[in-house]
């Protein structure tokens, strides 16, 4: 992991000397998608970097109906659990082996990922990186004869085929890196020189796979710099990649895969208490819920008892019941008696999480471990886990299933069940057939 980037000449990220008035096409991209997600964006690392600044992305973001965060000081594994996209710019705290391993599993659940640096600010933007097989270079690009203005502002005119360069002819980057990668996307104009190698072919745009996103320059789209030639297309490029993420919300992401507005709804009026105390979750972190009947098309959480699941009409794929157990595809085979089933149904207009047992009080447990966030403790796959209660005795007893015990009459001691001997008469004995 490298230290905080720092450029061969310094440069100051002002940009009040930048005219480029001429280059402003005057074209205003309104985003033509709309679509649901939740973007984190990361304040955590002492990012050189004011929200304000990124409006135009901004904007476009929450225009298209996504709604925008902040991880500030709050827990990195915590918001990654409940983003979709997580965007990193110019970060100067360094980030740690434990958080490249937390971004790392976030992409693996296909969430994607922006890496932003700019020469012009202090970053160590390579210590999250490369490890994602990118590595920001510590240079800035100019051209001496052809560019905007300055021999900083480079123009990215070869472009690779990619949803991010679509209807791209031109773009201005203003005091750009050039960035290694195997994918690259974004090339400065012919000519263009490197202020540690000289002349030759440099990328500003990259991607590692399919989720992750790479960019040498801030200031193209700050206003009023996003108005130049495609710089306003390519930001509109840039909030559709992240609108589009596939992000797979699994267990271990709760209660963040669940999302406004959410049904909590139960199968018998036993259960009213624990769906209001499950209730407090969602409402705690902002999540608008209501206690409604059954309705499989909406967001649900349900709570149940296996005997109210009718033959063929389960609504849990990968789930087998019986009279007596369950089957959960790739896991075995579970009594029913005392264990808890807790099971997450995502599908691409609705997320469902069904908690069933056969009695009231293991589901009450069940409540309070969601509460107290120890649902990690009991996760068996990606969308299953199970919790085994362990009943009192007096539940033992009024469930009918106490062990059959018996006490000597003369000092109270126990006698198992299994060393009493009944004793029968000879002549009942012929009188059962019993030798």
């Amino acid at each position: 992991m490298t230290g905080v980037q720092t450029c061969a000449l310094p440069i100051s990220h002002e940009t009040s000397d930048i005219t480029i008035e001429s280059y402003f096409t005057g074209k205003i991209i309104s985003p033509i998608q709309r679509g649901k997600g939740k973007i984190v964006f990361d304040k955590a690392h002492e990012n050189d970097f004011l929200p304000e600044e990124i409006n135009p992305l901004i904007s476009k973001l929450s225009e298209m109906g996504l709604a925008i965060d902040y991880l500030e000081d709050d827990s990195l594994e915590n918001k990654l659990r409940y983003a979709d996209a997580f965007v990193v710019i110019s970060p100067v705290k360094a980030f740690t082996i434990d958080e490249n391993n937390m971004v790392t599993a976030f992409l693996e659940k296909k969430g994607r990922l922006i890496l932003i640096s700019d020469p012009s600010r202090e970053d160590t933007i390579n210590s999250l990186s490369t490890n994602l097989g990118i590595v920001f270079k510590n240079d800035y690009l100019y051209h001496m004869e052809e560019h905007a203005g300055n021999f900083r502002y480079v123009f990215l005119d070869q472009f690779s085929s990619s949803p991010i360069t679509k209807d791209i002819d031109r773009a201005i980057f203003f005091v750009s890196s050039s960035i290694n990668a195997d994918t690259k996307i974004g090339y400065a104009n012919e000519g263009t020189q490197s202020s540690k190698d000289g002349k030759g072919e440099y990328a500003s745009i990259v991607m590692a796979g399919d989720n992750v996103l790479a960019i040498g320059d801030l200031t193209f789209m700050t206003e009023p710099y996003n108005r130049a030639l495609d710089n306003e297309k390519l930001i509109s490029n840039i909030a559709d990649f992240l609108m589009e993420s596939k992000r797979v919300h699994t267990l271990i992401d709760f209660p963040f895969m669940l999302e406004s507005p959410l049904d909590i709804s139960y199968s018998n009026l036993t259960l009213l208490d624990e769906a209001i105390s499950a209730r407090s979750i969602f409402t705690n972190i902002g999540i608008e819920t209501e206690i409604s009947d059954l309705d499989r098309r909406k967001n649900m959480l349900y709570l149940g008892y296996f005997d109210d699941f009718e033959e063929g009409d389960r609504g849990l794929e990968g789930i087998y019941i019986t009279n007596d157990s369950f089957e959960a595809t790739g896991l075995g085979t579970f009594d029913k008696r005392d264990t808890v089933l807790i099971h997450l149904s995502s599908k691409s207009f609705r997320t469902a999480l069904t908690i069933l047992s056969e009695e009231k009080n293991p589901i009450q447990n069940v409540v309070d471990i969601l509460k107290n966030g120890e649902i990690n403790n009991y996760i068996l796959s990606s969308n299953i886990a199970i919790y085994r209660y362990e009943p009192t005795e007096e539940e033992k007893i009024d469930n009918g299933k106490p062990e059959e015990k018996e006490t000597n009459g003369v000092n109270g001691e126990v006698i198992e069940e299994e060393t009493v001997t009944e004793v029968i008469p000879e002549k009942e004995k012929e009188a059962n057939g019993k030798e």
